[in-house]
């Protein structure tokens, strides 16, 4: 028996995290699972995708299926999904990031749904545009965290649609990640498909976009088939892609429905760019508004609330990892990694056969080469990064908001934020600390600092705003959490996000 799981979530209560694109994701999906003879059940959810609807509704689909023999089963979720702590959350309509794990469904808890069915392949697709904002360094944490994942099947295909890094991008019509899969099914030359081949399509439609890289996770041996591919199934995909289509770029419709011309277009898309005294006013005006934003009024007499506009590189805390992301991220932003020389002791074969041969191809011939005549030790000169620099002056490379407690049980905090701009956008790197007491006299940072980030349209005024007042909810919610922890006015979540790793 071989069993289809759908979720679409396009619906977040609000214009700005409103997914349109994802509920025509979901049809595409479940017109494949749903025509292929292949599958004997799916579950598909499009509307009503709040926690109360969606979680039941998995329940209810798994348990009626729990004793059957399971051969696949094929979960697909596209909507926002957010990595934080050591768990990956698939957010519902009613998401709520005080209630995470009640408005959300961890990837833990599919898991364990899914092994109740003890399938033979488990295959999960993802398509998540991300919800708020990611650690920059998460990547390798959350490419690591599946990794560890893949050993809970006996078979697995994990499919994501990019790295956490990234964006999935999506228009009004289908996501880019989940077009790719669908053509990978229409264009497929033999009437049946592997999940390999799906794999390969999807792989080559993105090689040449750096801005989104999906990425594969497989435990199997490349022989298990996704479906049969009938040509029922082509021409109804064939009509789901051909409702994708929008009109060349070189052209547009105006109000009137008459073609823009070249220049219009140009014309038009100029408007999102500044001048430099324009980009340069409009980052002052958006560091300025952070001024006039207090604590939350619980915390208000607790704190005393100093702003500091630092304009020092050296002041910038863990800036190295705000280089590495400059360093490894296709950007037009005018910023880059500061590098420096170093000098590294490094420990080589004197036979230089040897240094090209891995030790492996040693080992594999008998071969024993750990004499430590055979070694000689040279200095080799590396670039290596220590922070970044603006290639532009900017007046303000960090802003500073400390938070200085009155009463000497607990601690002060301070939120850091560093803006970098281009034409068209800025990018906000923020984080918040606490500190700890050295003496009476002197703190230091408790921990390490760890990076957050934003982008926005420079241009856009009211985003600078939502985005000012999210990052100092963000901030009071961090200073608060331990306090009503320590005075048990609420209950301790051992995965506080103030406490989830480091940068």
């Amino acid at each position: 028996m071989n069993l289809g799981i759908v979720i679409a979530v396009s619906d977040y209560g609000s214009t700005g995290n409103n997914l349109p694109g994802c509920y025509a994701d979901g049809l595409a999906i479940s017109k494949i699972l749903q025509t292929d003879n292949k599958f004997d059940d799916v579950l598909y959810l499009s509307e009503n995708t709040g926690s109360g609807t969606v979680k039941p509704e998995l329940i209810k689909f798994i348990n009626s299926h729990k004793d059957n023999e399971i051969h696949d089963v094929v979960f697909y979720f596209t909507g926002h999904g957010d990595f934080s702590g050591d768990e990956f959350y698939y957010l519902l309509s009613d998401y709520d990031k005080k209630r995470r794990k009640q408005t959300s469904l961890e990837n833990t808890e599919l898991d364990n749904l899914l092994k109740t069915l003890n399938p033979v392949n488990a295959i999960k697709i993802v398509d998540a545009c991300h919800s708020g904002t990611p650690y920059i360094k998460d990547a390798d944490a959350f490419d690591s965290y599946l990794k560890g994942t893949q050993g809970e099947f006996k078979k697995c295909y994990f499919m994501f649609s990019s790295q956490t890094e990234q964006y999935s991008y999506q228009d009004e019509k289908l996501s880019y990640f989940t077009k790719s899969i669908v053509e990978s099914v229409q264009k497929h030359t033999s009437d049946l498909i592997r999940y390999k081949d799906v794999i390969d399509y999807v792989s080559d439609s993105f090689s040449e976009t750096h801005s989104q890289t999906p990425f594969f996770i497989v435990q199997a041996d490349f022989t298990e088939s996704f479906c049969s591919v009938s040509e029922t199934l082509r021409a109804s995909l064939r009509t789901v892609l051909d409702s994708n289509i929008t009109q060349p770029e070189s052209k547009d419709r105006d109000g009137s429905g008459n073609d823009k011309s070249l220049l219009d277009l140009v014309r038009e898309d100029s408007e999102r760019y500044c001048t430099e005294e324009e980009a340069i006013a409009l980052l002052s005006k958006f560091l300025d508004g952070f001024k006039d934003i207090p604590l939350e009024a619980e915390l208000r007499d607790l704190y005393e609330v100093h702003v500091e506009e630092i304009n020092e590189y050296s002041e910038i805390p863990s800036s190295f990892a705000i280089g590495k992301w400059l360093d490894t991220n296709e950007h037009d932003f005018f910023a880059q990694a500061y590098k420096e020389e170093v000098k590294v002791k490094t420990k080589v074969y004197k036979n230089l056969l040897k240094n090209i041969w891995e030790r492996s191809t040693f080992d594999n011939l008998g071969i024993d080469d750990d004499d430590d005549n055979d070694y000689k030790y040279v200095t080799k000169v590396e670039l290596r990064i220590r922070g970044f620099r603006s290639t532009i002056d900017i007046p303000v490379k960090l802003l500073k908001i400390t938070s200085n407690s009155k009463f000497p049980n607990i601690k002060s905090a301070s939120a850091f934020i560093v803006p970098i701009i281009s034409k068209t956008e800025m990018r906000v790197f923020f984080s918040y600390c606490f500190y700890d007491q050295k003496d009476w006299n002197e703190k230091k940072i408790d921990g390490s600092v760890k990076w957050l980030t934003k982008i926005i349209d420079i241009k856009n005024e009211r985003s600078h705003s939502d985005i000012r007042q999210e990052i100092m909810g963000d901030f009071s919610t961090f200073i608060y959490t331990p306090i009503a922890e320590k005075f048990n006015l609420i209950e301790v979540d051992s995965e506080n996000d103030h406490d989830e790793g480091n940068a």
